[in-house]
């Protein structure tokens, strides 16, 4: 297979969950030596993705790129790809391969010397494509609630989101060892586990036809809400690379708590949004920072002052920085100060827009605004300091 792999733009591995298709996909990918691809291997894991839209901008992140200078997150892959000899791994393509496929076709056609391994319990269809198919394996079991996870998850959050009422936390853990050992679960480092997708995707429609669908979706939801908060606080009070491996951890999970947050309680998901914005900035993410921002806005109409300023705070934050338009960012940053502005005592949000606003003058060219602006920023700053 390995040669496939070399010879062939584009080799699948197909068939279904559980059958040991990335196994054999990062088998093949580590046998590959450096004088064949001699810039390497790049996987990028696409079971926790819950949005197609995050395809491209998965790759982007698995292949280094940590600014895309205004591009889009496509163009950016292929500039950087351009020169080098690489080949990409896309695991798990299943649920998003339309995206995949499109995205495939597009970087083959536009970079001959890329080589891409896929797996999926599908074809991508795609032009110069190779297929292997890998025949099936028995599956056993069932335990449908945790369907609403994504990548690893730990004891703690399967205790919290899954467990039946008097259900004790031992013996959640003897169910969760019980699973590993039907092979259910995959077990993963630090004490996280990882369900097989073929197993999630059936324990969905478990979890619907029994009517709990939206209940346990719900419950992830605050879980998560709450445990990515707690991480997003701890970042701004001590070191950062303890909060920052944690929330990186449960990075999936915030995703999906996200996306839910926006439907059962947008304020939530806007607070969460801005919380993020450390993790987001120093994980080279900030296209997809101002993605939740701008949906959490949208759907806070309600947001208090304060908390609709902070969220135009961090959204202007990330767009000066991901592609340099300060012009885009002062009007966002306009806006979050006349939310705030002439209601009593001045919120320390205040001071920080208009310090911010006052880099985007600098910018922009006008130094003498830029001045006045940090200067009063400053003064509010010091009130609360």
């Amino acid at each position: 297979m390995t040669e496939s792999v070399l010879s062939s733009s584009v080799t699948t591995v197909i068939g279904p969950g559980g059958v040991g298709k990335t196994a054999l996909a990062t088998t093949v990918a580590a046998t590959i030596s450096r004088e064949e691809l001699s810039d390497g291997v790049a996987v990028v894991w696409l079971a926790p993705l819950r949005s197609a839209e995050l395809v491209t901008a998965e790759v982007a992140t698995a292949i280094g790129l940590t600014k895309l200078g205004g591009l889009s997150y496509e163009d950016a892959i292929v500039a950087w790809l351009a020169d080098k000899d690489v080949l990409l791994v896309l695991d798990n393509c299943e649920h998003v391969v339309s995206a995949v496929a499109d995205l495939v076709d597009s970087l083959t056609a536009q970079l001959p010397r890329l080589r891409i391994l896929a797996t999926s319990r599908e074809p991508l269809w795609v032009d110069g494509e190779v297929s292997h198919r890998l025949a099936p394996l028995p599956l056993a079991g069932q335990l449908h609630r945790m369907a609403v996870f994504a990548g690893g998850f730990d004891l703690p959050a399967i205790n919290g989101i899954c467990a039946t009422e008097g259900q004790s936390a031992a013996q959640v853990a003897d169910l969760t060892a019980r699973l590993v050992e039907k092979s259910l679960f995959m077990k993963l480092d630090g004490g996280r586990y990882q369900l097989l997708e073929t197993i999630r995707q059936y324990s969905l429609e478990q979890l619907g036809v029994a009517g709990e669908l939206d209940a346990v979706r719900d419950r992830h939801a605050r879980f998560y809400l709450e445990a990515a908060l707690l991480e997003c606080n701890g970042l701004t009070m001590g070191p950062e690379r303890p909060h920052l491996e944690v929330l990186r951890r449960l990075e999936d999970n915030v995703r999906v708590a996200l996306a839910r947050l926006l439907q059962l309680a947008p304020l939530s998901a806007l607070e969460l949004s801005a919380g993020l914005t450390n993790f987001w900035w120093t994980q080279g993410k900030l296209r997809e920072g101002i993605g939740w921002l701008e949906q959490a806005r949208t759907a806070a109409t309600n947001a208090p002052p304060e908390l609709r300023a902070s969220g135009l705070f961090c959204e202007g934050f990330l767009v000066a920085h991901d592609a340099d338009d300060w012009v885009a960012a002062a009007r966002l940053l306009d806006v979050g100060i006349d939310a705030v502005s002439g209601n009593g005592d001045p919120p320390p949000i205040l001071g920080m827009l208009y310090c911010l606003r006052g880099e985007c003058d600098v910018f922009n060219g006008d130094p003498k605004s830029a001045v006045v602006r940090t200067e009063i920023g400053l003064e509010m700053m010091s009130r609360w300091s």
